[in-house]
């Protein structure tokens, strides 16, 4: 009889090793498991964030051009106004000897 409950607590004692020894084995095979779903996570947390980056990135590129090309028109005629105010300019200024001349004239006529 003690023989039998001997045994039956030796069984009992390995049944409960050797579930303890699964229970650590499943345990790190979790663990593992929930580190690879980490880093697998984080890659592709990382890859979206470089995706979106990229994206900005192109967005701004654009913005900068398109902003140039408009600089670059206000450029031109700022340019094309500079021109057209030397003419008048000029224009003004043929005018006033002109109009001195005829003033000459005008006053040369009266005299005589």
């Amino acid at each position: 009889e003690k023989l039998r409950e001997a045994r039956a607590d030796a069984e009992f004692e390995k049944r409960e090793r050797e579930a303890g020894e699964e229970f650590e084995r499943r345990k790190m095979e979790a663990d593992e498991d929930i580190r690879n779903y980490r880093e697998e996570g984080k890659k592709i947390v990382d890859e979206e964030v470089k995706r979106e980056t990229a994206e900005r990135m192109a967005r701004s590129a654009e913005e900068l051009e398109r902003r140039n090309k408009v600089c670059g028109r206000l450029i031109n005629q700022q340019e094309e106004l500079r021109i057209q105010n030397i003419a008048l300019a000029t224009q003004l200024g043929e005018t006033s000897a002109t109009l001195e001349l005829l003033k000459k004239k005008i006053k040369e006529l009266e005299h005589d």
